[in-house]
Parts: C-alpha cells; structure tokens; sequence
C-alpha cells in the first residue's frame, strides 16, 4: 500500500485521514504519554486502578500496560529500551524517574492481572460495537477460523506449548495453536482459545460457542464443518455457513444428516447424548470462475433453509468475504508485526496474545 503510517507500517494513512494527522500521531505514540492517550480514547485507565492500600510505584498498572502495550507494537523492542520510554514519560510529566534496571518493569508485566486485561478487550470491543453496525441480511456474522503462533524457545515454553510435529528438539519454536472469532463487519478480534499445537481446533472452536449471539450466523471453514458443532451451534439458535467437509457427500438440496454413532476430538459424553439425532442442511453447489483461484466448485452447507430470505447468491457472495478473516490474522501477524511472539514464560505468553 502507498504511504504507509510510520507507527503502523503496512496500514494507509488515508485510513487515519490525512498524511499530517498520520504524522502527529505516529509522533505522538512513539512517547509514552502520547500512545496512552490514544489507548484512553478507546480505554479507560481506571481499568488499571492500583489495588487499594497498595505500594505507591513508578510503574503502575496503567503505565506497565502501556508500557507493555508500546513494546507489542514494536518489533524487536527491548525490555531496557521499554524502561527508557517510561524515564522520558516520568521526565516529561516529573514523576519519579526509575533506573535503568529493567527488574521493576519486569515484575510489573508478571503481576499485571489477565482479568484487567480481558477487560480492556471487551471495552474496546464494546466502542466498535456502538460505532458500527453493519449485518448481512438483518442479522450479524461471526467468522471462526484458525492460526499458530511460535515463541522463543524456553524451558517454560517448551514445556507448556511443545513443539510442532516434525521438529526435534533445539531445531524449532515451541508453537501455540489459536482459534480466534471475528466480527465479519468490522474485522476485530471478538474472543479466542489458545491451546498446545496438538489440540484440535474444532475443540477449541467449541469454546467459542457461548461468545456467539443467539439469532446470529457463524461462518466457518470445512474444517469446523462437523455433524457436532453444527449442532451445539443449532441449539443456540445460530445458523452456519460452512464449506462442506470432503468426506460428506456433495448431493444438494435440503438433506439430512443422521447423528454420528461415536464422536470425535474429546466430545463430553453426556453432551453428546443430548444433541438431536438429525440436522437438517441445505447443499449449495457454485464454480469459481476468478483466474488464480485453486479451487474451481465449491458445495456449501447451511442451516438456512429458507430459499427466499436467504437466496442462494445471498449465501455464496457472504461465503466468498470468508477470506476476510485470513486478512485479518495477516493485520494481526504480519502487518503488525506479531508473527513471533518475544515473551520468555507461559504467563507472560499469554498476556501478550
């Protein structure tokens, strides 16, 4: 893209307006005050409020997220060159100034509490949900799909992530497998389950279930596209898009599906046994016809049976944005600089995610 941002390259500035404004606040954010005071636009610092009674610190809550939050963002960013932005920040505002040893920000990360995190996640996610409103058909879509993500290879980590299959140990990356769901409208990243390589993403899928708004659709891949989770998804009265799994046959129309005998990837016995013994699916048949693309027929399968609301073209145009989500991951990874995470422990892993 042309004109990229200087604090997000990869992003146009005409997505922040003009190059100016671009400027002032790629300017902006590369001091500690002024990347807090665009996070608090979105944020709340009294998300961060120190415990009552508590120790009076230089690296408070808010500031350590911040602080770490700046680090993220910065490919390579150092623990030290962290503490030096904050020495400026407490200059600049004349707070007490901490040293240069990095132990205090570093203790600060670890007792910085996933809750309050998590929370600043929904609030964020509670801004875009206020400013935009966009729905396919009158209703709202969620996309499911799946990534990995690798990390510095630690004992801690290598014993709580493993390493991926084909790797022999001290020639790879511990690797982390992430299931995330997205808002289909505004491309943020709603909820995720994160998991060892070896769990399969249909289970961590699963979790993602009672994030999902009944009336909702879930749009997914033929990865998740399973007897089970259609089901769990159906008795919550969320309707499905999915790409039909290879091993299902490709009659379309209105069919039926007849419930599994035995279930599989760790399904709850009890769960199972409570799920209906038939689902009722519509197969839609279309070709591809764009020059590059792999696949030339695509059979889709959906619990939206009624033809005249949900018309086939309906369908097909909303699973064609299914790609979105593998730009969004690519926003995430790639664009942002988050392909490799750089945390040293699980703890640490996790809050970074």
């Amino acid at each position: 893209m042309i004109g990229n941002t200087l604090y997000l390259p990869g992003f146009s500035h005409l997505l922040n307006g003009s190059r100016p404004k671009a400027q002032r606040l790629a300017k902006e954010t590369n001091a500690l005050d002024g990347l807090a005071s665009l996070v608090g636009r979105f944020i709340p610092s009294d998300l961060f409020e120190p415990a009552e009674g508590g120790r009076r610190r230089v690296f408070t809550p808010w500031v350590t997220f911040i602080a770490f939050l700046g680090q993220v963002l910065s490919r390579g960013s150092s623990c030290r060159e962290t503490v030096r932005r904050v020495q400026a920040w407490a200059t600049a505002s004349h707070q007490p100034v901490p040293d240069e040893n990095s132990s205090a920000y570093c203790q600060a990360r670890s007792r910085l509490p996933v809750s309050a995190l998590e929370a600043a996640h929904e609030e964020l996610g509670a801004w875009f949900e206020r400013h935009h409103g966009e729905k396919w058909c009158g209703r709202s879509v969620k996309v499911i799909d799946g990534t990995c993500l690798s990390m510095p290879d630690t004992a801690e980590n290598r014993q709580r992530w493993s390493y991926a299959p084909n790797q022999k140990r001290g020639c790879g990356f511990p690797t982390a497998r992430l299931v995330g769901m997205f808002c289909l409208a505004t491309g943020r990243l709603v909820r995720f389950a994160l998991d060892t390589f070896h769990a399969h993403e249909s289970m961590l899928a699963r979790q993602l279930i009672a994030w999902i708004e009944t009336g909702e659709v879930a749009l997914i891949d033929r990865g998740f596209c399973g007897w089970g989770f259609i089901a769990l998804l159906q008795r919550k009265d969320v309707d499905v898009v999915a790409r039909l799994h290879a091993s299902r046959s490709e009659k379309t129309g209105i069919v039926e599906w007849e419930k599994p005998q035995r279930p599989r990837h760790g399904w709850n016995k009890t769960l199972w046994d409570e799920l209906p013994e038939k689902l009722t699916v519509r197969l839609i048949r279309f070709r591809i016809t764009i020059p590059g693309f792999r696949s030339q027929t695509v059979v889709l399968a959906t619990t939206l049976l009624n033809e005249v609301a949900y018309p086939d073209e309906a369908i097909i145009e909303l699973y064609r944005r299914r790609w979105a989500v593998e730009l969004f991951f690519r926003d995430i990874k790639t664009t942002l600089g988050l392909d490799v995470l750089r945390c040293c422990s699980p703890e640490l892993v996790e809050k970074e995610v």
